[in-house]
C-alpha cells in the first residue's frame, strides 16, 4: 500500500513503504514537469526533483507531522500500530495535518465523504476527550474521530469550529480543521492560564503569537488557538501551508521505541534559515523571542517552537506558539557550565543567544535589559485583565514573580562582573 499526498488538494506525490516501518517520499512527473526541480514546495528540506527521498530524509518531514511520546504511544495502542510505525500513522492521522498537505490511500477523494454532514460532537463525546487523560481516542462506530496529526506530547484536539452554531467537528480532508483545543494539563498545575498569559504578554512586547483565548468547552477549560496556517473560517477554510523549522532543516525528532536519536534545531541553525529565505528581520524577532523567554523562564528551545509559514512571495516566519513559563513547573534550560563562583546564568544565556543569533553582544544585552521590565510590566497588565475576564490563576503571579526575581538577580550578576574599582557593565 502507498499514499497519495497532496498539497493545497492537488496530488503532488507519493509515499511509498519500504519496509521495516521505513517509507520514501516522491514526486510526481507531472510535479517535476510543473514546478520545476529544485523549487521548494512541500518542504525546504525536499526540492522538487525526479528521484525519491531517501528514507532519514522523508521520515523527518513526517514524523514532524506526528505525534510524539506517550500520547504517541497511546494513540498507536488503540490503532493496533507499533509507535515506531511513521507511515501506518500517517496512513490513519494523515488527513488533516499541519499546513496544506494531506495524506491518503491510494485512490481516495480528497473531498469530504459527506459535505453536508459535518462529524459534529457532542456535548458527551467533548466532555470525555477533553479530559486529561481520555480513556478512549478513537471509535470503530465514528471513522472520522481523532482523525488528524499534531505534533508533540501534549494532549490536544484539532478541530473544526462552526461559529454560526456554535459547535465543533471532526476534520477530514475536504474540511480542514480551525482550531487547536488544548484541555488543562494534570501534570502542569494552570497551564491553560499561564500559556495564555505568557502568550498575550509576548503580544504586548510587539511579537507575533497565535491568536488564543481560555474557554468552557463541555464544563473543562481549555486553551483554544486559531490555526495561523488556515485562511477564513468555518466550512469556508482553507488551508494554508506551513512546516516547522525542524522539518525546513530535515532534523527528524527522537523515537525512544527505536533507539532513533533526535534533535532540536539550534539558534545557530534557525536563524541560518531564516537568513536563507530572506528573512533577516525575522532573525532579529526570533531572537528577541528567545531573550522573553529568558526572562520569563520558558525553557523549550525556542528552535523547537517555530515554523515558517508559505506565502505567495515566499516563506516567513510564522507566529510562536506554546508558550509558557514552564520554569516554574521545574524545568531547566539547558546552558553550558560556567566556571567561577557565583555563576552568571542570564548574562550567559544572552551572550550564548547573541553569539548564536550572529547579533553584537552589547546591543544584545542592552535589548534584553529593556525586555526585563517591560516583560514584567506585561505580564501585569495581562493578569490584570485575566482577573477581570474570570480566567485568572495563581500560576500567572508565579509566572510574573518568576521574570521578578529574574530582573532583579540580572542586577546581582552584574555586580558581579563589575572590574575591581570600577563601573558596573
Amino acid at each position: 500500500m502507498s499514499l497519495d499526498v497532496y498539497l493545497h488538494g492537488e496530488l503532488i506525490g507519493g509515499l511509498f513503504p519500504t519496509g521495516e516501518d521505513g517509507y520514501r517520499f516522491a514526486y510526481t512527473p507531472e510535479t517535476v514537469e510543473e514546478i520545476g526541480a529544485g523549487e521548494v514546495l512541500l518542504s525546504n528540506s525536499l526540492p522538487v526533483r525526479e528521484e525519491p527521498f531517501s528514507a532519514g530524509a522523508s521520515r523527518a518531514y513526517v514524523e514532524g507531522l506526528l505525534p510524539q511520546g506517550c500520547r504517541r504511544s497511546a494513540i498507536a495502542a488503540e490503532l493496533g500500530l507499533d509507535p515506531g510505525d511513521g507511515f501506518g500513522l500517517i496512513a490513519e492521522l494523515g488527513g488533516d495535518c499541519p499546513g496544506a498537505v494531506v495524506f491518503l490511500r491510494r485512490g481516495e477523494d480528497p473531498e469530504p465523504s459527506e459535505p453536508d454532514s459535518p462529524a459534529w460532537l457532542s456535548e458527551e463525546e467533548l466532555e470525555e476527550l477533553l479530559q486529561p487523560q481520555p480513556a478512549q481516542l478513537f471509535d470503530p462506530a465514528n471513522e472520522r474521530r481523532m482523525r488528524f496529526a499534531l505534533p508533540g506530547e501534549r494532549h490536544k484536539l484539532a478541530l473544526a469550529y462552526d461559529e454560526e452554531t456554535d459547535r465543533w467537528a471532526w476534520p477530514e480532508p475536504g474540511l480542514p480543521s480551525t482550531h487547536i483545543v488544548k484541555p488543562e494539563s494534570a501534570e502542569r498545575h494552570g497551564l491553560v492560564a499561564n500559556e495564555m498569559t505568557c502568550t498575550l504578554a509576548y503580544r504586548e512586547l510587539g511579537l507575533p503569537v497565535t491568536h488564543t483565548s481560555v474557554e468552557r468547552i463541555a464544563g473543562r477549560t481549555c486553551l483554544v488557538s486559531k490555526r495561523f496556517d488556515r485562511w477564513e473560517g468555518g466550512f469556508e477554510t482553507e488551508r494554508l501551508h506551513q512546516e516547522s523549522f525542524a522539518q525546513a532543516l530535515g532534523i527528524a525528532p527522537a523515537d525512544d521505541e527505536h533507539g532513533r536519536q533526535g534533535e532540536t534545531p539550534d539558534l545557530t541553525e534557525s536563524c541560518g534559515l531564516l537568513r536563507a529565505i530572506g528573512e533577516e528581520h525575522g532573525a532579529h524577532t526570533l531572537m528577541s523571542a528567545v531573550l522573553c523567554d529568558l526572562v520569563i523562564g520558558n525553557c523549550a528551545a525556542r528552535g523547537a517552537k517555530a515554523a515558517l509559514l508559505f506565502t505567495g512571495d515566499g516563506p516567513i516566519l510564522a507566529p510562536f506558539f506554546g508558550i509558557a513559563a514552564t520554569e516554574i513547573y521545574g524545568a531547566q534550560r539547558r546552558r553550558p557550565p560556567v566556571e567561577g563562583a557565583p555563576p552568571a546564568p542570564f548574562l550567559v544565556d544572552i551572550r550564548r543567544t547573541a553569539w548564536e543569533c550572529d547579533f553584537e553582544f552589547q546591543p544584545s544585552l542592552m535589548e534584553a535589559v529593556a525586555t526585563m521590565g517591560r516583560a514584567c510590566s506585561s505580564l501585569n497588565a495581562v493578569i490584570d485583565r485575566a482577573r477581570e475576564q474570570g480566567w485568572y490563576s495563581r500560576v500567572a503571579d508565579e509566572a510574573l514573580q518568576c521574570a521578578i526575581e529574574r530582573s532583579i538577580g540580572f542586577k546581582d550578576e552584574m555586580e558581579y562582573l563589575r572590574p575591581p574599582g570600577g563601573e558596573s557593565l
